[in-house]
């Protein structure tokens, strides 16, 4: 794996970790209603590659730093809209997890197929890090 993910794995972590129990029961509830009803996991999936094309200015399928930056603070304001907690994404923040998912291939820029395979290989590394310490 690579040291990337170890740092944005380690960000959401302790993100996690700073929540209220409150906030992460709904979390947690969520993400069982992910894997447990297709038709909610499906219109979620589309709710954020609609929010990637929104955030493509230039409208050539890839976001770049900057308009990554805007798509992650979209999906924080689509998760607070689900009563769920969000995120707040500082530069620094926004640039650290950009690196991580643009490096899935050469070319600059995270595409939707780029962005859920970072996705899936991050959250499989936090699961397999709980269930572990359980």
């Amino acid at each position: 794996m690579s040291e990337k993910l170890d740092v944005v794995v380690e960000a959401q972590m302790q993100w996690g970790m700073s929540l209220s129990d409150d906030q992460k029961a709904a979390l947690r509830a969520d993400r069982t209603k992910l894997k447990e009803d297709g038709e909610h996991k499906a219109a979620i999936v589309a709710a954020y590659t609609q929010l990637m094309t929104e955030s493509d200015a230039d409208a050539n399928g890839r976001l770049d730093l900057q308009e990554f930056g805007v798509f992650l603070r979209k999906v924080s304001e689509a998760e607070a809209a689900r009563g769920l907690p969000a995120r707040s994404w500082t530069d620094d923040s926004v640039a650290t997890t950009y690196a991580y998912f643009n490096e899935a291939d050469e070319t600059d820029g995270v595409t939707p197929e780029q962005f859920w395979t970072q996705f899936r290989a991050m959250t499989a590394k936090i699961t397999a890090i709980l269930q572990a310490a359980q």
